[in-house]
């Protein structure tokens, strides 16, 4: 249990240096903004990324009110948040990872094509140098299928084997619906550019 604990000690340090990241550039982009305003510091220029890398681009103040409105409004946040999913399915993984190296019979599941599964494992074992590469590879196949999948049957259908129990039932329902609207807005931002799209809708049924 001790290293699951320092595992999530971690994450915890993580999330939270997101959210200090994100509330940082928040407070400094206002109150840049009112020195850009205020004539208190000068107003930027930046090489441009064109083929001519020595030509310099000077800043006005619209633009560099528009530059914070978009920091603000759409670049931070959804940063943010992206960082934020990714921090949080690292630590999902690593615990996964850590149950099944101890217990590496929770890997095996009942699969409806048989077939297909009996190929893999036919593959990785010919390739496999010896017993600990052969579970070594089955846990890093496990985990991946585990995330093409809906990310919330990990916890309401313990797909992991992770013995969560009635963890994430009752008055607890809700972090899984929390958690469905996070992922699928980070879906939109990384695969739609951030419009919504039948897939959200149907995912969060709003």
């Amino acid at each position: 249990y001790k290293k699951i604990a320092t595992r999530f000690k971690h994450f915890i340090q993580d999330i939270n240096t997101v959210w200090e990241s994100y509330s940082v550039i928040e407070y400094y982009s206002n109150s840049l903004h009112n020195k850009v305003k205020n004539n208190i510091i000068e107003l930027p220029s930046y090489t441009t990324l064109t083929y001519n890398s020595e030509r310099k681009t000077s800043l006005s103040k619209d633009r560099v009110y528009g530059t914070f409105s978009h920091i603000s409004s759409l670049q931070n946040p959804r940063n943010s948040l992206i960082s934020a999913m990714l921090i949080f399915e690292e630590y999902i993984s690593n615990l996964v990872e850590m149950v099944y190296i101890d217990y590496p019979q929770k890997c095996l599941t009942q699969s409806d094509d048989k077939t297909e599964m009996t190929e893999k494992l036919s593959s990785i074992i010919m390739d496999s140098k010896d017993k600990d590469e052969i579970i070594e590879r089955i846990i890093e196949e496990k985990i991946r299928g585990i995330f093409y999948g809906n990310m919330s049957d990990l916890f309401i259908k313990d797909r992991a084997k992770l013995e969560l129990k009635d963890t994430f039932k009752g008055d607890n329902a809700i972090l899984i619906e929390k958690l469905k609207e996070i992922n699928a807005r980070r879906n939109i931002y990384v695969h739609n550019g951030g419009k919504i799209d039948r897939k959200y809708v149907r995912e969060t049924k709003k």
